[in-house]
C-alpha cells in the first residue's frame, strides 16, 4: 500500500465505511472472546479439584467471574493460573486494537506514478496531470576550463573583458554592489562564474537545440483520493495480534486436558447436580445458607478439596481435614450477624455513575458539535489527517466512550448474574426463570433472545444495553471527520526594509539599472519580484516573522502586509511651437573618392520655456527663461529629412529649490529639407518625482520566494499617496539620468529608412519607437499626437526609474538616520532603523478536525438508549440485599 501511495477505491469511496468495517469486525471478535475468557475463568477451580486435594481458596472459594478484570488478572497470575491470566490479558489487547482500529484507515488525496507513452493533443486527462517526469540528455556548462593570461601579449587583439559582462555581474551581486567590491578575488571569482554559466546555459538554449521529435515514456504524477493507512497504527495492530496469536497457541496447545461436562460452566441447577453427590460437602456447608463471605471462608480454611468419579460415573466432591467443631462454632455466630452481599459492579454508586456517564457524554458531545460548527472545526491538521494532535483526540475520545461501554459490559454481566437470584428471591416461580436461567454460557447472539423467552426483561435489557455499548465503538470510530479546506487568519509580524533617500542627483551609476532594462526588454531576464506594476515594494524578511507553520511552507498560505511602496513619475507638459528657433547651416566639406567639395547641411533645433524664478539663471519677466536644443549634421541633401529623439537632462536647479522646477528635456519630430517652416517637431518640460503609497500586498506559498498572489493582486490606496520631497520641501526632484541612458541602454536594430531619410534617436527614443512596446514614429510626430507622445514617454520613463529604485532607493545598515524613510503604510513615521517591523495577518486554507453531525446524532441516540435500559435493568433485577457472599464460588451453589 505504501509503495502505491495506497490503494483505489473500488469497493467502497465512502471514507465511513473504511472507517466502521475494521472497527466493527474487531467488536465481533472481542465479543466471541467474552466467550472463550468465561470458559477459563468458570473452569479453572474444576481444573484444581480433578487435580487432586487443594485448598478451599484454590477450589470451592475460587472465583475469577465476580472481581474486575485487573483483580483477576492479577490473583491468577499469583496463583499460577496462566491461562486466566492470558484470557484476560488478551481481552485487554484486542481493547486496545479496537481502539487503534478507530484510526487506521484515512481516505485522502495522494500523488502516484502512472506511465504514460505518446502523448498527443488530444489526451485531454493527462493534460490535467500536474506533472511529468521523463529521462533527457542535458549540456552542462564546464567551468574547469584552463587560465589564459594576456599580459606579456602586445598585440592590439589581445583577450579583454567586455564592460558590459562586469556590468552583468555587478547586477547579479544587487545592493552587495560598491565601488572596488571585484578587487576581492573570491567575488571576482563567484560572480563571475555565476554570470558566465548564465550566459551559456541561455547560448545554449537558443542556439544548440533543434526541433526533432521522438517518442519517449514518462511517469505523470496523478492526485487522487486513495485508501491509506497510518503506519503506526499498522504496526501496532500488527504486533498487538502476533502476541494475540501467540497466547491462542499457548492455550490451544498448553492447556492441560481435564474431564469437562456442561454444569461447570451451567446454572445453579447444574451445579447443585453435582453438589447433590458431595455428601461431605453437603455437611459441610449444612445450615450455612445465610453465612457471609468471612464466615464461610473461616468454616472451608482448614479443608482441602477434591473433585473425583463415584461408581455409577458421576463427579461428586469430596475433603480432606478441617474441624466440626470450628465449622459448627462458626455457622452458630454467624447466625446473629447477617449481612447481604452486594459487588462493587452492582453497588448504588457505580449504577449511579454508569447510567449518568452517558448523560454527561450527549451534553459533551452536543457543545462539541456547537464549537465545531462555530469555529467550522475544532483542531487545524495542516497537511494530512496523520498528526499527533489527531492520534491523541480520536483515542482520548474513543478510550472514553470504553469507559461507557466496560461499565455496562459490568452492570450486564452483574445483572445476568444475580437474574435468577433475583427470581428465586421474588417468590415462586419457574425453573426456567431461576434455577435452570444461566445466561453467561449462552452464546451472545442468543442471550436476548433467551432473556425474553424466560421473561427476563430486566436481563434483556442490560444485555441490549451492552450491546449498544459496542455500537458505540464502531459508531465513534467515525465521529471525527476532516474538513473541507477552510481560510483561516491570524497576526504575522514581519520585518520591512525602510527607504534611503540619499541617491543623489550626480549619482555615479545607476547601479545597473540601465543594463537590468536591457535583459528585461530583450526578453532574457523577468522584472524583479521587488516590482509590480508601476510600484516598487519595499523588501521583506521573513525570517524571524514567526510565519512559518510546522510542516514546511504551505502553498495555500497567503501573507498580507500594509507597506509603503514606491512610484515615480514624470509629469510633461507641451512647450508652445512658438517657442521653437530653428537655422540651417551650409558649409563645404570634401566628398567622394577625389575628394571633391560638397556641400552639407546642419540644423540647429532649439526651444525654450519660462519656469519658476528659482530654477535657472537667465531671468525673463520675474521667471527663469530654461532652453534646451540638438544639432543635426551630415547630410548632403537639401531635402534629406531627419527624424530627431532626444531625452536631455535640464540645466536647472530641481532638487536643489523649494520650486517645482523641470528638470526633463523632450525633443522629437521630423526635420524635412531645409524649410524650417515644414519642420514638425515637439517639445516637453518634465519634472521628475516620487510618491510613497500605501499598498497592502498578499504573498502565497514560500514566505522565501515573496511571490505575489496573483489572485489577490495588491490594494493600492492612491488617494492617501504623499509626495517625496527634497531638503528644500519641493516635490520636483532633479536625478541626472541621460548619462546611464546613453552609455548602458543597448539599441534596438532600427527599420530600413527611406531614401534621404535618416534618424538620430539617442537610446531612450530608440527603445521608444523600435522596443518591444514600441510605436509607429508617424504615430507621435506634430501638436496633435503631443498626448500620445507624453504618455510613451512617462511609460518608458517610469519603467527605468522603477529599477532604479528597485537597485539603489532600498536602506542598508550604514545608511545615516536622517536619509532614511519608512517603508511603512503610514506618512507620519519617522525610522529609527534600517528596519520596520509591520503587524499583518496569515491566511491559509486548512483542513480541520470537526464532528460529523451524523455520527454525533447517532451516537446520542445510543447512549439515551443505553441509560433508559441500563436503568430498567437495575430496577426490574434486585442486587442488593439478594446473596450473602459471592455467588461464582462451587461451595456457594450448594449453600
Amino acid at each position: 500500500m505504501k509503495a502505491q501511495h495506497g490503494l483505489p477505491l473500488t469497493i467502497s469511496s465512502s471514507e465511513y465505511s473504511w472507517t466502521y468495517g475494521p472497527t466493527a469486525l474487531l467488536v465481533v471478535i472481542l465479543s466471541l472472546w467474552r466467550r472463550i475468557d468465561y470458559y477459563y475463568k468458570s473452569v479453572q477451580p474444576w481444573r484444581e479439584l480433578q487435580s487432586g486435594p487443594v485448598p478451599a481458596s484454590r477450589s470451592v472459594l475460587l472465583d475469577y467471574l465476580s472481581p474486575l478484570q485487573l483483580q483477576s488478572m492479577y490473583r491468577a497470575f499469583r496463583m499460577g493460573h496462566y491461562q486466566v491470566t492470558a484470557t484476560i490479558l488478551s481481552f485487554f489487547l484486542l481493547k486496545v486494537i479496537i481502539l487503534a482500529s478507530t484510526t487506521l484507515f484515512v481516505v485522502q488525496p495522494a500523488m502516484h506514478l502512472e506511465l504514460v507513452r505518446n502523448l498527443t493533443s488530444y489526451s485531454l486527462a493527462e493534460m490535467l496531470w500536474t506533472d511529468l517526469d521523463a529521462s533527457a540528455d542535458a549540456l552542462v556548462a564546464d567551468k574547469d576550463v584552463p587560465i589564459r593570461t594576456n599580459k606579456d601579449l602586445d598585440d592590439p587583439l589581445v583577450w579583454r573583458v567586455d564592460e558590459a559582462l562586469f556590468q552583468l555581474m555587478a547586477v547579479q551581486l544587487g545592493q552587495r554592489f560598491k565601488p572596488g567590491i571585484f578587487l576581492e578575488p573570491g567575488v571576482l571569482e563567484s560572480t563571475s562564474i555565476t554570470v558566465m554559466e548564465g550566459l551559456l546555459n541561455e547560448f545554449a538554449r537558443e542556439s544548440l537545440r533543434v526541433e526533432n521529435r521522438t517518442r519517449g515514456t514518462a511517469d505523470g504524477v496523478v492526485s487522487e483520493a486513495r485508501l491509506q493507512t497510518r503506519t503506526a497504527v499498522v504496526w501496532l495492530i500488527a504486533a498487538g495480534f502476533c502476541v494475540l496469536g501467540i497466547i491462542c497457541l499457548l492455550l490451544l496447545f498448553l492447556t492441560s486436558t481435564t474431564r469437562w461436562i456442561p454444569a461447570f460452566c451451567g446454572s445453579i441447577a447444574g451445579h447443585a447436580a453435582i453438589l447433590v453427590n458431595s455428601p461431605h460437602l453437603l455437611s459441610l456447608l449444612k445450615d450455612s445458607g445465610h453465612s457471609t463471605e468471612k464466615v464461610l471462608v473461616n468454616k472451608l480454611c482448614d479443608t482441602q478439596f477434591l473433585a473425583i468419579k463415584n461408581s455409577d460415573g458421576c463427579f461428586h466432591i469430596d475433603m480432606v481435614g478441617g474441624s466440626t467443631l470450628k465449622r459448627e462454632s462458626a455457622t452458630q455466630k454467624d447466625g446473629s450477624n447477617m449481612k447481604s452481599w452486594t459487588p462493587m459492579t452492582g453497588s448504588l454508586a457505580f449504577v449511579m455513575l454508569a447510567l449518568a456517564s452517558p448523560v454527561v457524554a450527549i451534553g459533551i458531545l452536543e457543545l462539541l458539535q456547537q464549537l465545531s460548527d462555530q469555529r467550522h472545526g475544532l483542531l487545524e491538521m495542516h497537511n494530512s489527517d496523520s498528526t499527533v494532535v489527531s492520534y491523541i483526540v480520536r483515542i482520548a475520545s474513543t478510550g472514553a466512550v470504553f469507559g461507557i461501554a466496560t461499565m455496562f459490559n459490568s452492570l450486564e454481566f452483574t445483572t445476568a448474574t444475580f437474574a435468577p437470584y433475583s427470581a428465586l428471591r421474588a417468590g415462586s416461580n419457574r425453573t426456567d426463570r431461576t434455577i435452570l436461567f444461566h445466561l453467561l454460557s449462552v452464546s451472545p447472539f442468543l442471550v436476548i433472545y433467551k432473556s425474553l423467552r424466560a421473561g427476563q426483561i430486566g436481563s434483556a435489557a442490560s444485555n441490549l444495553s451492552s450491546l449498544l455499548g459496542s455500537f458505540l465503538t464502531i459508531i465513534f470510530s467515525g465521529l471525527w471527520i476532516l474538513t473541507a479546506p477552510a481560510i483561516v487568519e491570524r497576526p504575522s509580524e514581519v520585518t520591512v526594509n525602510n527607504w534611503q533617500t540619499s541617491w543623489l542627483s550626480s549619482a555615479p551609476d545607476d547601479g545597473g539599472a540601465a543594463v537590468v532594462l536591457n535583459l528585461v526588454r530583450y526578453g532574457g531576464v523577468n522584472t524583479s519580484s521587488g516590482i509590480w506594476k508601476d510600484l516598487v515594494l519595499p523588501g521583506v524578511d521573513f525570517a524571524a516573522s514567526g510565519t512559518s507553520r510546522s510542516g514546511g511552507p504551505h502553498q495555500s498560505s497567503n501573507y498580507t502586509y500594509a507597506v509603503g511602496a514606491l512610484r515615480p513619475f514624470l509629469n510633461c507638459s507641451l512647450i508652445p511651437s512658438r517657442n521653437f528657433a530653428f537655422r540651417v547651416r551650409e558649409e563645404t566639406v570634401p566628398s567622394g573618392f577625389r575628394m571633391q567639395e560638397a556641400t552639407a547641411y546642419e540644423k540647429y533645433i532649439s526651444t525654450h520655456f519660462l519656469a519658476p524664478y528659482d530654477c535657472g539663471d537667465v531671468k525673463s519677466n520675474g521667471m527663469a527663461n530654461i532652453s534646451f536644443g540638438l544639432t543635426v549634421s551630415g547630410r548632403e541633401s537639401y531635402i534629406s529629412t531627419t527624424w530627431v529623439g532626444q531625452y536631455l537632462d535640464l540645466n536647472t536647479t530641481a532638487g536643489a529649490s523649494d520650486a517645482d522646477c523641470p528638470s526633463v528635456g523632450i525633443l522629437f519630430g521630423e526635420a524635412a529639407g531645409i524649410g524650417t517652416q515644414i519642420w514638425k517637431l515637439t517639445a516637453l518640460a518634465c519634472s521628475q518625482g516620487i510618491e510613497q503609497i500605501p499598498v497592502k500586498v498578499t504573498y502565497k506559498g514560500d514566505l522565501a520566494l515573496r511571490q505575489i498572489n496573483e489572485d489577490f493582486p495588491p490594494a493600492v490606496e492612491r488617494d492617501k499617496a504623499w509626495k517625496w520631497t527634497n531638503k528644500t520641501k519641493s516635490t520636483a526632484l532633479g536625478y541626472k539620468l541621460d548619462r546611464f541612458l546613453t552609455a548602458d541602454l543597448a539599441p534596438f536594430p532600427e527599420d530600413k529608412m527611406e531614401p534621404n531619410t535618416d534618424t538620430d534617436y539617442d537610446s531612450f527614443f530608440n527603445h521608444l519607437i523600435y522596443g518591444p512596446n514600441g510605436m509607429d514614429k508617424e504615430d507621435l510626430v506634430g501638436s496633435s499626437q503631443a498626448k500620445a507622445l507624453i504618455r510613451l514617454v512617462e511609460r518608458d520613463y517610469t519603467e527605468y526609474m522603477r529599477n532604479v529604485i528597485d537597485l539603489n532607493f532600498r536602506a542598508y545598515k550604514d545608511t545615516s538616520r536622517n536619509d532614511l524613510s519608512s517603508a511603512d503604510s503610514s506618512s507620519d513615521k519617522k525610522p529609527s532603523s534600517v528596519t520596520t517591523k509591520v503587524t499583518g495577518t496569515a491566511s491559509e486554507n486548512v483542513t480541520r478536525l470537526a464532528i460529523h453531525s451524523t455520527s454525533k446524532l447517532i451516537l446520542q441516540v445510543l447512549l439515551a438508549t443505553m441509560a433508559v435500559l441500563g436503568l430498567l435493568s437495575y430496577l426490574l433485577v434486585k442486587i442488593g440485599g439478594t446473596l450473602p457472599r459471592i455467588p461464582g464460588w462451587v461451595s456457594v451453589m450448594r449453600s
